[in-house]
């Protein structure tokens, strides 16, 4: 398997799980990514999940998540068992209720093996292979109130922001944003526009920016040092173009 294929794959089955997960009933978002990995591996000689099973397994094995010692069982299901679980569970007819809210559960813990393998099957050490490619940014012209509601809407803690002062990259977080609506007339500070809350008493730190082909352990020690904490932006070789963005839970 090429990396890309590896890369595309571990994206679909993060997208997924991340819709399963807004949704406790959504397995099938998985399931799709499951048996469209399948179908490649057995190089489209068999037909469903049974079919897809052993070369599954096999990728799975990759990652130590897929076989768990005896004494772990209480934490962790074994690949084999978990995929039984989720293709018996799709055949039936009950996928409501608690029933799918447990199917699901388990085809997140499925994702969750896989990710892993992919990502160990070919290696992946470059920080492109797992930042948040395309993010939301804020910009310094939009109010308060519409950054406020991007953050809601997508669950995001940190937006980064292009300062118009000479172009430098910054993170706006939940907690600045928080902190500086609930030290005044929150009405007039949610009007008012990034530029001007940071002209006022709105802080936000400079990013720490990195390339690319940066190497991930070397970006976990910059993590540590960075002036914006653990969140780090990733640029062009120039810091003119946002590539994406990493913390250490894409890194997990």
């Amino acid at each position: 398997m090429q990396t890309e294929t590896a890369l595309y794959f571990r994206e679909r089955f993060r997208e997924a799980r991340e819709a399963a997960q807004r949704d406790a009933e959504n397995f099938d978002s998985i399931v799709f990514v499951l048996e469209k990995l399948g179908s490649l591996l057995t190089e489209g000689k068999g037909i469903g999940l049974a079919a897809y099973k052993n070369d599954l397994t096999k990728l799975a094995r990759m990652s130590p998540l897929a076989e768990v010692e005896e004494s772990h069982r209480p934490f962790h299901v074994p690949f084999p068992q978990l995929f039984d679980l989720v293709r018996q569970g799709r055949n039936t007819a009950m996928h409501e209720g608690v029933f799918a809210r447990n199917l699901t559960q388990h085809a997140i813990q499925i994702s969750i093996i896989l990710e892993d393998a992919l990502a160990l099957k070919v290696q992946m050490n470059h920080v492109s292979n797992f930042m948040v490619r395309n993010p939301i940014c804020a910009e310094p012209w939009q109010p308060l109130s519409f950054i406020r509601q991007s953050m809601l809407a997508h669950s995001y803690s940190y937006l980064p922001v292009k300062r118009g002062d000479g172009g430098r990259w910054s993170i706006v977080s939940d907690l600045a944003i928080a902190a500086y609506l609930r030290s005044g007339d929150r009405k007039v500070r949610l009007a008012q526009t990034l530029d001007k809350a940071i002209a006022g008493d709105l802080v936000i730190p400079d990013a720490h920016t990195i390339h690319a082909d940066m190497d991930v352990h070397a970006v976990l020690t910059q993590m540590t040092t960075g002036p914006a904490g653990h969140i780090l932006l990733v640029t062009d070789p120039n810091n003119q173009h946002l590539l994406g963005i990493v913390t250490p839970f894409d890194l997990l």
